[in-house]
């Protein structure tokens, strides 16, 4: 797959190849054409420039490269994970309200390598997206990563009761509950996960 940037291109030339389904949109600033490679390669490519070397993307970010979003873009505040110790600034050219960092050493630890970036595992970044995002957008991509087999209920409760504000603790297991029923629900009724 290749991915295609705005700065390799220009503004206009991208805007042509998106519009002519040459490339689709990944970020507001990259697209990728079609080819064998996987859409997870081609995301985590386009959120490279959003992760300092010393971090993993988690939240809804990280579960947009592991294709448990609904979104076809990325989302618009990117969230990433660090080690104890660790204090990234902003990536270049990224407003700051659009991109935050939380230090957890065994989310980091955790996390996978997808074409060289480092990407929060699916039950790390929904307990992370049930803290901090929109439970609107969160729920969903919460239900999808257990439909899918990614993770199981029992590992995001666990994810979700790592060490947090109660506040956080609490709204990301409120949440957890309202994902588990909604599966219990689709199980009872036979119906299944929608992408």
């Amino acid at each position: 797959m290749l991915v295609v940037r705005r700065d390799d291109v220009g503004a206009a030339a991208l805007a042509r190849m998106r519009r002519a389904g040459v490339v689709r949109a990944l970020t507001d600033d990259a697209g990728a054409a079609p080819s064998p490679v996987p859409w997870t390669v081609a995301r985590a490519i386009a959120l490279a420039a959003w992760i300092p070397r010393k971090a993993a993307a988690t939240g809804l970010a990280a579960l947009w490269v592991h294709g448990l979003t609904r979104d076809a873009l990325a989302p618009a505040h990117v969230e990433v994970v660090v080690p104890r110790g660790a204090h990234p600034d902003p990536p270049s050219g990224v407003a700051s309200s659009r991109w935050s960092f939380t230090t957890h050493q065994t989310v980091y630890s955790r996390a996978v390598l997808v074409a060289g970036v480092r990407i929060a595992r699916p039950a790390d970044a929904v307990a992370s997206a049930l803290r901090t995002a929109r439970l609107a957008d969160a729920i969903p991509a919460a239900y999808r990563t257990v439909a899918s087999g990614l993770a199981t209920t029992q590992q995001l409760y666990t994810a979700v009761s790592g060490p947090q504000s109660a506040d956080a603790r609490s709204r990301a297991q409120h949440a957890l509950r309202a994902v588990q029923e909604a599966l219990e629900a689709s199980r009872t009724n036979g119906g299944g996960v929608r992408r």
